[in-house]
């Protein structure tokens, strides 16, 4: 392959499962006699900073981590079509990745990349502009999903509080955020309705699943240049705890009548009090007073 290649691998990534597939890929790289420079981020969170003027030369960008790790690749340049973007999903969820629809071998895939004979997909990138309890505004990127309300809160406790990776670590995470959690007071607004009052989670999504494959937006696809929005009433905790395990297995809109859900191309959303807000599963504020969402359509070339 001519193209110039590199490797991002975030160490940390799935509990430290992304220095696992680095010594597979320096093997694979060896075995073969090919070239391709890696990239190790010195800690999770530091691979925008790190990355900003490092990779503008590489056409091939491959991301060896989760959700955050790709979050971060694509803040990390101003020019998305610089470049095509791979994924070898070491992360704790992998949301993204399930929008891919593929199953994933890691000596397939670097056979297929460096011989040229992977597949493409142009996907959308969404944006999202952020003012904050100081009236600073900020603007990210986000490939998958962005969340306010109980599962920013449970991006939150992943973030910050498990050792444990896969699933089992959102299902912990989401316990102890109901234990804690009240329902936030909002305004949102699409092109066709604008809804006020107590909600439970508010999901912008590009793609389908969001906090390790909880399907909150399923009916979302990453190139049909539509963003959706799935909102949950303000439930019971009983219900909740009931029926919030089922979106594991896409079943959440048919089990709770409180849900609405819209397909859109553009959302605001005001909070009376503020909050926490994730995206791709990393906590960007803890004080969003008001959202605005965008996408960037068929932004970023996907190779798989």
């Amino acid at each position: 392959m001519g193209e110039k290649t590199l490797f991002v691998v975030n160490p940390v990534a799935g509990k430290g499962r992304g220095l696992s597939y680095l010594r597979k890929i320096k093997s694979f790289l060896k075995d073969n006699s090919f070239k391709a420079d890696i990239f190790i981020s010195s800690h999770s969170g530091n691979i925008k900073s790190e990355l900003e003027n490092f990779y503008l030369n590489y056409k091939n960008i491959v991301a060896v981590g989760g959700d955050g790790t790709i979050n971060e690749i694509v803040n990390a340049t101003d020019d998305l079509t610089k470049y095509s973007l791979s994924i070898i999903p070491v992360g704790s969820g992998n949301d993204f990745w399930k929008n891919i629809d593929k199953d994933f071998n890691l000596s397939s895939f670097l056979k297929s990349l460096f011989n040229s004979k992977t597949l493409k997909k142009s996907v959308d990138v969404g944006n999202l502009s952020v003012l904050n309890r100081q009236k600073d505004t900020s603007s990210i990127r986000f490939i998958n999903s962005v969340g306010v309300g109980l599962d920013s809160m449970v991006a939150h406790y992943h973030q910050n509080h498990s050792n444990i990776s896969g699933v089992l670590s959102y299902l912990i995470a989401l316990f102890k955020a109901l234990k804690n959690y009240n329902a936030i007071e909002v305004n949102v607004s699409t092109n066709n309705k604008t809804i006020t009052g107590k909600k439970t989670l508010i999901t912008v999504a590009n793609g389908v699943s969001s906090g390790g494959g909880f399907y909150l937006t399923p009916k979302a696809k990453v190139y049909d240049s539509l963003l959706d929005l799935s909102i949950i009433d303000q439930v019971s905790l009983g219900l909740l705890l009931k029926k919030l395990p089922l979106a594991l297995f896409n079943k959440l809109s048919v089990e709770i009548p409180q849900i609405f859900y819209e397909q859109t191309n553009r959302v605001s959303i005001s909070l009376f009090k503020p909050f926490f807000v994730h995206a791709d599963g990393e906590i960007v504020t803890k004080d969003a007073t008001e959202l605005k969402f965008e996408l960037l359509k068929n932004k970023l070339e996907i190779k798989y």
